[in-house]
């Protein structure tokens, strides 16, 4: 039987009812601001929306540029000479071209939004290089925009290249754009002039006939060039972001970069060459036949006789192509032959000198 003690404070046994002092265990609690912060960035591997987001970057990090440059000249010039009236402390302290800012930043942001990603990486291609084709397409797809800034608004592009470059820069450095030096501004405008003046040579040339003797030595030529052009871009912007700053350089990561962008530049030239070897057949396919082809010597030496007149090198051109459009064969006898010629196809000498034959061009008799 068991003896209650009468003086021992004895806990009422109430069902239902909570004692305000007794310990509660801890209860899952939803925080109302949790909703509110950053959640992770989707993704995407579609190259064309890639595309966009780097075009939205572009012209984000040219805007902010143009800002900064407008921003810190003018608060110079009104701390110097106040002619505004805004107050000194204002100047100081606040952006007075802030809606260009923010106009940058939510370009910038669009880009992250959309948060491309490529399908394929370059560690794969070791394993696999039949995914070099997905692994060329989707960067020539997303460096679109830049061809197309090298091209048609070079300075603009150089701008936008320099800012984020120096962004880059600056975050190697452990630093802020505010302490940026000028030798970080020099290195990141000067990788950035050697990135958009090869981006622009690249991207004209794949628009210009190739030279080549045969169709597959026109795609080796091209290839070359495109693969040999990307790598140097993309190794002048990675020494404007890493070279002398607290991150350094590594040559892993150069060498992965420039392996990367020759593999697409090289991809991308032999593609555009390809292409128009089917569609536009080159100069070989064109030229006429033997009997009509121009017989020229190729030695440079200069022979002079008080009776000729002079020929230059514009007149003698024009001689050729008077005579393939006439239908004559060209072909090379005696220099003394070239006498009458200039009279004869109404070609007047630019003066009165000694004859100054050039052997590469000399045209002689014409065979009907």
């Amino acid at each position: 039987m068991a003896i209650i003690d009468p003086f021992e404070a004895q806990q009422p046994q109430r069902k239902g009812i909570v004692d305000p002092f007794e310990a509660q265990p801890a209860l899952n609690i939803v925080d109302p601001f949790a909703f509110q912060q950053k959640q992770p960035q989707s993704t995407t591997s579609n190259p064309f929306a890639g595309m966009i987001g780097q075009a939205a970057s572009l012209t984000g990090a040219g805007i902010e540029a143009v800002a900064e440059v407008a921003e810190r000249v003018g608060d110079k010039l009104e701390l110097a000479v106040p002619l505004s009236g805004i107050p000194e402390e204002d100047i100081k302290n606040k952006k007075q071209l802030q809606p260009l800012f923010d106009w940058a930043k939510s370009l910038k942001d669009f880009d992250e939004s959309i948060g491309y990603q490529p399908s394929t990486q370059l560690k794969e291609l070791g394993s696999n290089p039949l995914k070099a084709v997905p692994f060329i397409a989707e960067r020539v797809i997303t460096s679109a925009p830049d061809m197309v800034a090298a091209v048609a608004v070079l300075p603009a592009y150089v701008m936008a290249r320099t800012k984020q470059i120096l962004d880059e820069r600056v975050k190697n450095d452990n630093k802020t754009l505010d302490d940026a030096t000028v030798g970080d501004v020099t290195a990141a405008a000067t990788a950035a002039v050697i990135e958009s003046t090869l981006e622009r040579f690249a991207t004209k040339g794949l628009l210009k006939p190739t030279a080549g003797a045969t169709k597959t030595g026109r795609i080796a030529k091209e290839t070359g060039i495109q693969a040999g052009t990307e790598a140097a871009e993309e190794e002048a912007s990675y020494l404007g972001e890493a070279a002398g700053t607290k991150k350094g350089l590594s040559a892993e990561e150069a060498l992965n970069r420039g392996l990367e962008a020759a593999i697409v530049g090289g991809g991308l030239g032999a593609g555009v060459q390809g292409t128009k070897g089917i569609f536009a057949p080159q100069t070989e396919a064109q030229t006429p036949p033997p009997h009509r082809q121009v017989l020229l010597y190729n030695k440079l030496r200069l022979r002079q006789h008080p009776e000729y007149p002079v020929l230059i090198l514009l007149e003698l051109n024009n001689l050729r192509k008077h005579l393939l459009t006439k239908g004559l064969t060209p072909v090379v006898r005696s220099t003394a032959q070239l006498k009458w010629l200039p009279e004869k196809l109404k070609i007047k000498p630019t003066n009165k000198r000694p004859l100054q034959i050039f052997p590469p061009l000399i045209l002689g008799q014409i065979q009907t």
